[in-house]
């Protein structure tokens, strides 16, 4: 019964293996034998290997080529040939210095669905013909950002996106570059386009035309003046935010996105926003209008049945039904608004649902009582003037999880200042940071829960520093001394005897760990007391003395050290998976062959060797050994600590079983260690 189930296991870890494709290849990579590092079996990083060609082949499993920071800077009809029978679908070649693309550089990956060729010096005249070479590919992705796409000939993009081999893109990339004034016509072609990134570049005009399937459209950081006619059926994400809108007064006009679900108008000098100005847009869910001029709102500038996430900021005039007509809202972001004379929680009143509140750089001088915002999370009002709390502030906020307040002007926190569940429950941050703590006496408690609380303080122990007095002006808080706040009795003398005691057995420990293995030779050698030598066995119909297995990433140590002492110095014969078993041959028996022939099993173990799939299955043989009573024939040797993910209960429990011998540095250590494993050799 015991041999069918260890015939069963070996079986089934077998088939998992070769299911998964990941064999263990000599220099622990599936790609050896080139410049590129595949740590899975689908991905080649060949970056910044200071190529200028491909010579090399990969793996058929290959399907992601990543070739950034190389230097091709021509890119030939044949480059690719090498991979001609592989299923490449993703292909990264950005910062390779490229100014020239031959017209069959791509006509090789025909599996081609992610293509990056940015940051390099390509034109449009050199990225149309490529791209038409793509033939069968079905390409999704295209990035082309930060190429030398200007003084753009009319219809350039036109031209560009004709090729029938990209009108299954859905996202395009075109970041960085000194596009003016973009005609989405030239898009026309791509049917299924979902994004357009047109990011940081000088567009200043845009000739409207209505992209079917647009859903992301990114115009931030550009010079945009004046608000662009956009009819985009099905677009849900526009970010203008960055350019130089300052009136928006035809929003409603010239933007007609009838599903359109987040807008960011933000960092523009908006000086107005019109009543009803986001009313058209019934599915809108998200809103930012922060960082703009000092612009006037009254209570219908936000009204939106969908609205739920907003953030504004700069307001130079605001009643308290600004957000009257906002009954959706949940989240809202305020900046750079002065409420030094008013009470910020009155404009909050009609919003009842919220669960995120930030009040930033709002000037307030005191917190007004929250009670009417039961389903509270996240509060944050840094950036403010605030000194104190009173602790009925927070008393019904039981669902708070959050509460920032750093960069105010806290000197004193005590254990009043919140309500006790603000302190006790361990699911609540607190941010205090960046405030002039005074350190006196009266701030004992407060640092003391700093201390035991440090996963719920953020931003302790580094910005938590003291103001006043003087002479500790730049303390951290964790290193204030409160000693000389209390006198001296006789149960703190107590806990400095109790506390040195242990100082005392903690040094005596570290001092027997780092000798320990001192300790250990001269006792080995006291027991002797005179040095073993060794001869070798007689032959007992073993083919090998000893099965090594280790990982490819410990080669050095098996070589110069394990080889050096046991094979070349002691005679013994030892069996190594890369130098002793022919290729050819069904490697899963071969192993089984090997370890059966010879008289003891040497795991090496180490993070390197647990981590590989390989590895862990040989691990599985020597449990079947112990199990079948052969516990005497497995020999482990500790190359390092093995980290606690690794350390399963079958690993225990072959540690416990077999003779383990840990390998140091040391030199009185590596004595102890090669003569007891030259002892465990001759068993």
């Amino acid at each position: 019964m015991l041999k069918k189930m260890k015939l069963l296991m070996v079986l089934i870890v077998s088939m998992a293996v070769w299911a998964s494709g990941n064999y263990k290849w000599n220099n622990g990579s599936f790609c050896p034998e080139t410049p590129c590092v595949c740590w899975n079996p689908e991905t080649a990083d060949c970056s910044y290997r200071n190529l200028s060609s491909i010579s090399f082949h990969l793996p058929s499993s290959i399907k992601t080529l990543i070739l950034t920071g190389n230097k091709f800077s021509r890119v030939l009809g044949d480059m690719f040939i090498n991979f001609i029978s592989l299923n490449i679908t993703r292909l990264s070649m950005d910062n390779c210095h490229v100014n020239s693309i031959s017209p069959r550089a791509f006509e090789h990956l025909e599996h081609l669905v992610f293509l990056d060729l940015s940051y390099n010096n390509l034109t449009f005249c050199n990225l149309e013909p490529a791209m038409c070479s793509l033939k069968r590919s079905h390409l999704q992705i295209l990035n082309i950002s930060g190429n030398a796409l200007w003084n753009l000939p009319p219809g350039s993009l036109i031209w560009l996106f004709r090729c029938v081999w990209l009108r299954d893109l859905k996202e395009i990339i075109m970041t960085g570059g000194t596009i003016e004034m973009p005609n989405f016509e030239s898009f026309s072609s791509l049917k299924k386009l979902e994004i357009l990134d047109l990011r940081q570049n000088e567009i200043f005009h845009i000739t409207e035309y209505n992209l079917t399937n647009l859903q992301n459209l990114n115009l931030a950081e550009n010079k945009i003046q004046g608000l662009p006619i956009l009819h985009l059926s099905y677009l849900k994400i526009l970010n203008l935010s960055m350019n130089q809108l300052s009136e928006i007064d035809k929003l409603r006009e010239n933007l007609s996105l009838p599903e359109l679900e987040s807008l960011d108008l933000s960092h523009n000098p908006i000086t107005r926003l019109q009543p009803l100005s986001f009313e058209r847009f019934k599915k809108l869910r998200s809103l930012k209008v922060d960082h703009i001029r000092r612009a006037i709102v009254n209570s219908y500038t936000f009204a939106s049945n969908s609205l739920e996430v907003l953030s504004i900021g700069n307001l130079a005039y605001f009643n308290n039904s600004i957000f009257s007509n906002c009954p959706q809202l949940r989240s809202l972001t305020v900046l750079n608004t002065d409420f030094s004379d008013e009470n910020f929680t009155d404009f909050l009143l009609p919003l009842g649902s919220l669960n995120t509140v930030r009040i930033s750089y709002g000037n307030i001088k005191y917190i007004p009582s929250l009670q009417n915002f039961s389903k509270l999370i996240h509060l944050d009002l840094s950036q403010n003037n605030i000194k104190t709390i009173h602790p009925s502030v927070f008393d019904n906020l039981k669902s708070i999880r959050t509460i920032v307040l750093h960069h105010n002007f806290f000197s004193k926190v005590n254990h009043i200042s919140f309500p006790s569940f603000v302190w006790k429950n361990k699911m609540i941050s607190l941010d205090l940071s960046s405030n002039p703590f005074d350190c006196s006496c009266q701030i004992i408690w407060f640092v003391q829960w700093l201390k035991d609380n440090e996963e719920r303080a953020d931003n302790f122990p580094d910005l938590y520093k003291c103001a006043s007095p003087s002479d500790k002006h730049g303390l951290r808080l964790a290193n204030f001394d409160a000693s000389e706040c209390h006198r001296p009795n006789r149960y703190l003398i107590l806990s400095f005897t109790i506390g040195g005691c242990f100082s005392i057995i903690c040094f005596a420990v570290i001092i027997l760990r780092k000798l320990r293995w001192d300790i250990k030779y001269y006792i080995h050698i006291y027991k002797t007391k005179r040095p073993l030598k060794y001869k070798r066995l007689l032959d007992d119909g073993f083919l090998f003395d000893g099965f090594v297995a280790y990982n490819s990433n410990d080669r050095q140590w098996i070589m110069s050290e394990l080889i050096e002492k046991l094979e070349k110095k002691n005679n013994f014969k030892l069996c190594l998976q890369e130098r002793d078993i022919l290729p050819g041959g069904i490697f899963v028996d071969d192993i089984h062959h090997n370890i059966e022939a010879s008289r003891k099993f040497i795991l090496v173990l180490s993070d390197n060797f647990m981590s590989d799939q390989w590895c862990r299955y040989e691990t599985l043989i020597a449990n079947l050994t112990v199990v079948d009573g052969k516990a005497e024939k497995v020999l482990i040797v500790l190359l390092g600590e093995i980290s606690s993910q690794y350390m399963t209960n079958s690993m225990k429990t072959l540690m416990k079983s077999t003779v383990n011998l840990e390998w140091t540095k040391k030199e009185s250590g590596k004595k102890l260690f090669w003569t007891r494993i030259q002892i465990e050799m001759q068993k």
